[in-house]
């Protein structure tokens, strides 16, 4: 029969054993993973020459094209391809498609990942190293749409006064990047704008009083906003406290038409003791 002694004992153990699983779980969480396919067990690769195209002969089609290298060609190697689809800016399609790759010291990878949606693709290439999948290529983008006026948002934004402001651009999903030209009076100012898709840009500009700025597209060939910078607005001058009349209608006229009424008063008292004064002695 188990002593008291041996119980603790065992409890701890399972609580120590407990708290590691518990400390792996949270780092293998944390490491970079994908659900959907599980990195194998693999050597190191190494990712170049990334091209991405759309095709939709057959359907709308990504064309991924790579080549790569193993560190260790004895060994079974993967990578995964992650297809992101910016139709929608806040909440894109992503796809990813594991790739075996042949037990060879390199090659080449041509495939094709479908995609539902409508907005410009970047892709991302990943190594399974059994440990986690980092990222080995830079990203690479592609669209079947020309940028169109519907694709933009830009805003004029004068400051105060108002030769001063901000120009904002909000390019959508449709395209990667595009390209933008600032026209003062009609001739281009400032170097060229780019934005990337499903990006924002603020620009500051200085003007003066009657200049006519406007926003064109590079890619596209079209004008997209412009604005007739106006004048200093000359804020008007305090006419200070008003004076009150002292006579008339107002809140003064209470004392003017006092002594008015007094005056009239005493006038007529003099006139009348005159009068008698005079008819007496007339008698």
């Amino acid at each position: 029969m188990p002593t008291r002694t041996t119980l603790l004992k065992k409890t701890v153990a399972v609580a120590i054993t407990a708290a590691a699983l518990a400390v792996g779980g949270s780092i293998a969480f944390a490491a970079p993973a994908f659900a959907s396919p599980t990195p194998a067990v693999g050597p190191v690769t190494t990712i170049s020459n990334l091209v991405v195209s759309i095709d939709n002969s057959s359907g709308r089609q990504v064309h991924v094209q790579y080549n790569y290298s193993v560190a260790d060609p004895t060994l079974g190697a993967d990578s995964i391809v992650e297809v992101i689809d910016f139709a929608n800016c806040d909440s894109p399609t992503v796809i990813d498609q594991d790739v075996p790759l042949a037990n060879a010291q390199g090659g080449a990878i041509s495939l094709y990942v479908a995609v539902p949606a409508t907005g410009y693709v970047g892709v991302k290439v990943y190594s399974s190293n059994g440990a986690s999948a980092p990222l080995v290529s830079l990203p690479a983008v592609a669209s079947d749409t020309l940028v169109s006026p519907s694709d933009i948002g830009a805003d004029f934004n004068p400051d105060t006064p108002p030769t001063t402001g901000t120009l904002g651009i909000d390019l959508g999903g449709d395209v990667p990047e595009s390209s933008f030209q600032l026209y003062l009076n009609g001739s281009p100012t400032g170097a060229v704008i780019t934005v990337p898709g499903c990006g924002e840009y603020v620009h500051s500009y200085s003007a003066s009083p009657g200049d006519v700025l406007m926003l064109h597209n590079v890619d596209g060939d079209f004008d997209l906003i412009n604005i007739t910078v106006p004048g200093a607005v000359t804020p008007p001058v305090d006419p200070g406290t008003p004076t009150l009349p002292t006579t008339g209608v107002g809140p003064g006229s209470w004392y003017a038409g006092g002594f008015g009424l007094a005056a009239l008063f005493v006038g007529a008292v003099l006139l009348l003791v005159q009068w008698r004064v005079r008819r007496r002695r007339a008698v």
